[in-house]
């Protein structure tokens, strides 16, 4: 008979646990969604059917008040953010990330690894800190609560870490196939676009998927930069929150609809992760 050692068992123990931990909350908005306010306010219960009676009167009142709530303008704006945004910053984090592993610069005593080093460090930046300067560049240019203000701001938060991972994806990749590619007649241009990128498309996709989960996510920056023409889903959710208490309900239902897309990015992800696509980018 097969014998569990204890260190394998006390593993278990441990991945279990943390699993409950993590996907508890996910496992509570769902079960409060089926809801009616009257469980609600009976205090905690888990168990539809056996601690309350599960309902679809939340989902319903959600169609009822789509257009009274503009679900559809408030959805149909995150899609366009978080794609735009996410596809931009993967391109433009390739096409900078190319450069630094393909051509040398050298500004006084900076080099290609400060500037690298430069990418990843604004990115630990704080948004708080740096969202009232994106608000009053925006007013500037006529772009605050605008679909093309919130693409700029987030293609420039997503920036460094477009650039980070790309760079060590387009390291792995051999100069010699570049060199072949001109040989066969092919401009610098083409042998990027057409040779390079494609061996790199794992990458590219991770990162996109990665900074549409942001972009997806994101409040503070759709709070400040927006009044209600851009608004997206982290606000509609926002506004469960009335002057009668939370809505515990219909945010409970929103939330469920406003998860999906991240859980199916984030699914995605874990393919890519897998893999190994990822792996030049989390090398010592």
């Amino acid at each position: 008979m097969h014998k569990v050692s204890l260190s394998k068992i006390i593993s278990y123990i441990i991945l279990i646990s943390w699993a409950v931990v993590v996907y508890f909350p996910v496992y509570w908005v769902l079960t409060s969604s089926f809801k009616l306010p009257v469980a609600v306010m009976q205090g905690a219960t888990y168990f539809p059917f056996i601690d309350f009676q599960p309902s679809l009167d939340n989902y319903l009142l959600l169609i009822k008040q789509a257009e009274q709530l503009n679900i559809v303008k408030h959805f149909l704006n995150s899609a366009i953010i978080a794609s735009s945004s996410s596809i931009a910053a993967a391109l433009l984090g390739s096409f900078a990330a190319y450069g630094l592993v393909r051509f040398s610069y050298r500004i006084g005593p900076i080099n290609n690894e400060n500037i690298t080093s430069g990418f990843l460090v604004s990115r630990m930046v704080p948004p708080v800190t740096i969202v009232l300067a994106f608000l009053l560049m925006l007013k500037q240019l006529n772009l605050v609560d605008t679909k093309l203000g919130m693409i700029l701001a987030y293609v420039t938060f997503n920036l460094p870490l477009a650039v980070w991972i790309m760079r060590d994806a387009f390291a792995d990749v051999p100069y010699e196939i570049e060199e072949a590619a001109r040989i066969d007649g092919a401009s610098k241009w083409q042998s990027f676009w057409l040779v390079t990128l494609p061996l790199v498309a794992g990458s590219f996709s991770a990162v996109f998927l990665m900074c549409f989960i942001f972009n997806w996510n994101e409040y503070l920056f759709a709070l400040v930069l927006t009044f209600g023409d851009a608004g997206t889903v982290p606000i509609l959710l926002a506004q469960s929150s009335t002057s009668r208490g939370m809505n515990w309900g219909r945010m409970s239902s929103l939330a469920v609809w406003s998860i999906i897309p991240s859980i199916i990015a984030g699914i995605m992800l874990e393919r890519f992760l897998r893999k190994g696509v990822l792996a030049g980018s989390i090398k010592g």
